[in-house]
């Protein structure tokens, strides 16, 4: 069994960090995932291999068709390359070592999606790194998988500790949010990065997910590397050759020593002209050389930062022997080494300020000063020997040299191949660092020749400033960068200082085979230049004297001491078994910020205890049985931001403690922002006073047995903006608190199960509410709890925490628009009803703990639910989903939920859908009837009826109550009266029957059933053809009519009689009647007057026959 320091601080690695924790800090938000030990046993047994639960590689696939077809559940892993997928899967899989995960620290290793099975539970898929050196095909084989896979649950996304969020990182969440797959961040390589950098990524990982996500597990998860036990003997190997190549090194520099006057040393000491401008190369133009290389070859930000790093270093002890071989001067090299490492203690942080802050903080890169004091060490001291055997011994100095300085070459060669030997992991970097790496040496090399040639100093001084500006601390500069990265970025970035100090090496090689080569052509001396150089030199030592200032420190000249604490900010006496504090005890302390006098025996406030603490800003008082507080005791705190009191403990005689929250102070702080007042288990009369005006919002905390208030239309309560009250009730009157803190945001109410807390129902007035703690309170005793969550269209984050209620239904989460998270811990069973969550649009995280449900089939919904929707992450503790239990009618037994929600089997969506998709089948074949055959609906309509009349009219041998149907416009009417009238219904016998709308119409009946059954009750129908017929809609609709009869009943039933000569254009248009001329005999009406009695003769006799032609 895990002890419990042991389970915290592997489910929560930070844990040590919390006290630096801002108190407004919500840490339970870094609690969310909180699993008990059984639950822990669960998880290693679900990871342990058995002959019934196999763990084992299933396949690979490079595209989503190679995919295996797999029933169970799968997660997948997903991140950077090298971030550490594969080496987390096989920490996972460690209690079962036959699998077999592959891992390498090459970076984009995984080059498949390979799948794993873990028994009948899940399948895991470890997925290719995206980002440096991931597969040329990787969108095309990871993002189809994650649209595609119906049974993916959830995805894992790996982060880089020590590099935080990347774009890369940002562009997978986009992923992930756009397909709505539910995710979770998981931290890795905790253990490599800096406990402070941890916890800044940890809330701003808190706070992206918060403000960002959406489907995302609302706490990030951290984890330490998971790699397999490095290999020591490179370590070893590494120890031995140190150890051997610094007695080696001091030998050298033994001999160098052996070279060096002291007088000679003193004249660049007392002179330094050499050593300004060695100082300008090495601090001025090496690192804006490393600067500039940096933009134009556009490296990553790691990588300008070590290129940096390298061209702030000062010079190493390998520029004295290369200046040997030069025939440089060996006094104002080593002069130059030893100012430069002095000075970099100084100059490296500055330059580094200065040109890394546009990729990285200040802070970030630390300086090894041990190591640059080890460095003057192993130069000075051995350099200082062989100066005094030079001095003493002057014919051992001259042999030591020529020893010393064949070893010195040696010594450096072996160096550089011993360390790209202990580093050769590192060489797979950049093509630009190579790039850099080659040409900045002679940058170096070249800037520094030159300018010392500039200002006029010999050859044989320029080679050696030129020496001393290009030969880099090569060692120093791999130190830090150890020092100040993590080793993911190490990899990207380490290599460098080797390629540097290699290159360099080759550089100086060049130049001393050059040197040495012209040195033979002139018969193995010097040029002329350079002894009048050196002879100059020598006679201007001679006649220069200097002297020295005193640079110690001067005692005040009164001899005045001041209090030594004057400067004291903090000070913690807390738990020092302090019992009383005299009046001015911390006169003196102006610069106080910070007084924790916690955890003592503190029973009596003095008015005066406190004065002269102007600057105090924190005063703990918590865990003192105070007794008395006499009145302005806290009133020279004028700069007091919080106060921390309790726990009160006034004489026990007095059943109530009262406390003046104003008389505390006679004037309340301006920029007081936390107040605790506790009264412990003893209840407490809380009178706020004056209407103080606060700088900004005040978080209020109170505990108690229970607490009343008073004066509670005070302006310090409406300044309230986190109110957390630990008490059976806490009222203003007969009223909740919460209706006079009109501006809270964070409220958290811990009561006892009491009967005298009051109507809750004002929460719904406190609109600017964001967080909302209601834990121990009987809510099935609120009259108006439907309507307590009522108007908080601003709350995020509900938690309802071992309370009692009957049901929770929508019309508690009505108007909770912007509920990111609730979480519910109900202390009895409940009935849980479906629309809970439809007003709920922004729920992101639901969270159910000891969940007890009735046996109903209201409930039924939750199963399903929980499985299906993808937006919403739902964690069920204790029980588990499958583990649930619901309470039977008799109140006695209990049943698997999950079982008994399977006899529930009505499905009411179906039935809706079903009938909804028939519904609008239906709708959609009317429309589309409508569409193309509307205009042909009236019509048959009139037709069928038509017919139907005509069929009856058959069987009871009705006759036709017309002969003829006139159709027309009402502008010939004048026509019908004077001419067809007079001509067809007086000739005779027999006198036939006209059928006229303007007369025979049947009034107030529809006009279309009045044509219809016009038409059907007249044995023909005449058309009065003219220009005003066809403009007419009404005689259109009459034609139609007539035409389907026509066409129907195949009878000579239609007479058409053009009144006019109407041309074929006109007549093209209306194709009906088009047809009509074109098929069928009509009449003209004669223009000639003669021939109008021959025209009447054929058309009555025409209308007065019976037979069908």
């Amino acid at each position: 069994m895990l002890p419990e320091r042991r389970r915290q601080s592997l489910l929560y690695p930070f844990s040590s960090l919390e006290e630096h924790l801002s108190s407004q800090v919500n840490q339970e938000e870094f609690k969310i995932f909180d699993p008990s030990l059984e639950e822990l046993r669960q998880a290693e047994t679900l990871f342990t291999p058995s002959s019934k639960h196999n763990i084992d590689y299933s396949n690979s696939a490079v595209r989503i068709d190679h995919v295996p077809v797999l029933k169970q559940p799968e997660v997948c892993f997903m991140g950077r390359s090298n971030v550490g997928k594969s080496s987390l899967i096989r920490a996972l899989f460690s209690l079962a070592p036959e699998v077999d995960v592959r891992v390498s620290k090459t970076p984009g290793h995984t080059k498949k999606l390979n799948f794993f099975t873990v028994g009948k539970a899940f399948t895991l898929v470890d997925m290719p790194g995206y980002g440096h050196n991931a597969p040329r095909d990787f969108v095309e084989m990871v993002e189809p998988y994650l649209q595609e896979r119906q049974n993916l649950v959830r995805t894992f996304l790996l982060v880089d500790g020590g590099a935080g969020l990347q774009k890369a990182d940002l562009v997978a969440v986009e992923m992930c949010e756009e397909f709505n797959l539910p995710y979770v961040l998981v931290v890795t390589k905790i253990d490599r990065t800096r406990q402070g950098a941890l916890l800044a990524l940890a809330l701003q990982l808190r706070d992206f997910i918060k403000n960002q996500t959406s489907t995302c597990f609302p706490q990030p998860f951290l984890v330490r590397s998971c790699l397999v036990p490095r290999d020591t003997f490179n370590d070893i190997l590494g120890l031995v050759m140190s150890t051997t190549l610094t007695i080696m090194l001091a030998m050298v520099m033994f001999s160098m020593g052996c070279t060096v006057e002291a007088k000679k040393l003193w004249m660049h000491i007392r002179r330094p002209w050499g050593i300004i401008i060695g100082f300008l190369c090495q601090f001025g133009i090496m690192p804006f050389s490393a600067f500039a290389l940096s933009l134009i070859f556009d490296v990553l930000p790691v990588q300008a930062i070590v290129i940096i790093i390298m061209g702030c270093c000062p010079g190493g002890s390998s520029s004295n022997v290369f200046c040997y071989w030069l025939d440089g001067d060996m006094d104002l090299s080593i002069s130059m080494t030893a100012c430069s490492s002095i000075l970099a203690l100084g100059m490296m942080p500055l330059c580094l300020v200065i040109y890394t802050s546009t990729w990285v903080s200040g802070d970030t890169i630390k300086i090894p000063y041990d190591s640059i004091g080890i460095t003057l060490v192993g130069l000075l001291v051995p350099i200082g020997l062989g100066m005094l055997v030079k001095h003493k011994w002057p014919k051992a100095a001259k042999k030591i040299l020529k020893v010393g300085s064949v070893v010195g070459i040696i010594l450096i060669i072996v160096i550089a191949v011993v360390g790209g030997v202990l580093y050769k992991s590192s060489w797979v970097i950049a093509p630009s660092l190579w790039i850099i790496g080659t040409i900045y040496p002679f940058v170096g090399f070249g800037l520094g020749f030159l300018l010392a040639r500039i200002v006029g100093q010999p050859w044989y001084r320029c080679r050696t400033i030129a020496l001393e500006t290009g030969m880099q601390n090569a060692q120093l500069a791999s130190t830090i960068v150890q020092l100040s990265f993590t080793p993911a970025e190490l990899e990207l970035m380490f290599a460098f200082p080797l390629i540097y100090s290699i290159f360099q090496l080759v550089v100086a090689g060049i130049a001393i085979g050059l040197h040495q080569a012209i040195k033979r052509c002139r018969g193995g001396t010097s040029s002329k230049e350079d002894e009048e150089a050196r002879q100059r030199a020598v006679e201007d030592q001679d006649k220069q004297s200097y002297a020295l200032d005193n640079g110690g420190f001067h005692s005040d000249e009164n001899g005045n001491t001041e209090n030594k604490n004057k400067d004291l900010e903090i000070l913690d006496l807390s738990i020092s078994n302090i019992s009383n504090i005299e009046n001015f005890a911390f006169i003196g302390l102006y610069k106080l910020k910070e007084l924790n006098l916690c955890g003592n025996k503190l029973s009596y406030i003095y008015q005066h205890a406190f004065s002269g603490l102007y600057g105090l800003m924190v005063l703990d008082l918590q865990e003192n049985p105070i007794i008395h507080i006499e009145p302005e005791s806290f009133g020279h705190l004028i700069n007091l931001c919080s106060l921390l009191l309790g726990d009160l403990n006034f004489p026990p005689d007095v059943p109530l403690i009262r406390l003046h929250f104003s008389d505390m102070f006679g004037i309340i702080p301006y920029n007081l922002s936390n107040v605790f007042i506790s009264s412990g288990l003893r209840p407490m009369q809380l009178v706020i006073g004056n209407n103080a005006t606060l700088e900004q919002g005040l978080n209020f905390h109170i505990k108690g047995k229970y607490v009343t208030v008073e004066d509670c239309n005070s302006s310090l309560l409406t300044s309230v903006v986190t109110l957390k009250i630990n008490a059976a009730y806490t009222k203003c009157g007969n009223e909740f608190i919460g209706k006079y803190v009109r501006s809270v945001v964070n409220l958290e109410f811990e009561s006892m199960f009491s009967d005298n807390i009051g109507d809750l129902v004002v929460i719904n007035q406190l609109v600017h509410l964001q967080t909302l703690k209601l834990e121990n309170i009987d809510l099935t005793k609120q009259p108006n709890l439907a309507i307590m969550f009522r108007n908080l269209t601003k709350l995020k984050t509900l938690m309802l925490a071992n309370c009692r209620m009957f049901f929770l239904d929508g019309s508690l989460t009505k108007d909770l628009k912007a509920l990111t998270g609730l979480v519910l811990m109900p202390k009895d069973n409940i009935n849980i009803f479906q629309n809970l969550v439809e007003h709920l649009t922004s729920l992101k995280y639901l969270q159910f703990r000891g969940l007890g449900l009735y046996c109903n089939c209201d409930n039924a919904w939750l199963v399903s639910w929980v499985k299906d929707n993808r937006k919403v992450q739902v964690a069920m503790f204790s029980p588990f989903m499958k583990e649930l239990q619901c309470l039977t009618d008799n109140g006695i037994d209990h049943l698997n939920f999950v079982d008994y929600s399977k006899n529930c089997s009505f499905d009411v969506e179906f039935v809706f859908f079903a009938s909804t998709s028939a519904f609008l089948c239906i709708f959609i074949i009317v429309v589309l009837s409508y569409k193309f055959t509307g205009q042909y609906i009236a019509p048959v309509y009139h037709i069928a009826s038509g017919w139907f009349r005509e069929a009856l009219r058959v069987t009871s041998k009705h006759q036709y109550r017309y002969d003829v149907f006139v159709s027309y416009s009402s502008k010939d009417e004048h026509w019908v009266i004077e001419e067809l009238l007079p001509n067809l219904e007086r000739r005779g016998p027999p006198f036939l029957r006209l059928c006229l709308h303007s007369r025979d119409f049947q009034l107030g009946q529809d006009i279309v059933e009045n044509i219809t059954d016009s038409i059907y009750a007249s044995r023909r129908t005449l058309c009065l053809v003219s220009r005003n017929y066809l403009g007419s809609n009404w005689c259109s609709l009459e034609m139609q009519l007539a035409t389907y009869r026509l066409q129907v009943e195949h009878r000579d039933i239609l007479i058409m009689l053009f009144l006019e000569v109407i041309p074929s254009r006109l007549l093209s248009s209306h194709h009906r009647l088009a047809r009509l001329v074109k098929t069928r005999t009509y009449l003209d009406w004669p223009q000639d007057p003669e021939m109008h009695e021959a025209f009447w003769d054929r058309l009555w006799c025409k209308l007065s026959s019976n037979t069908t032609n």
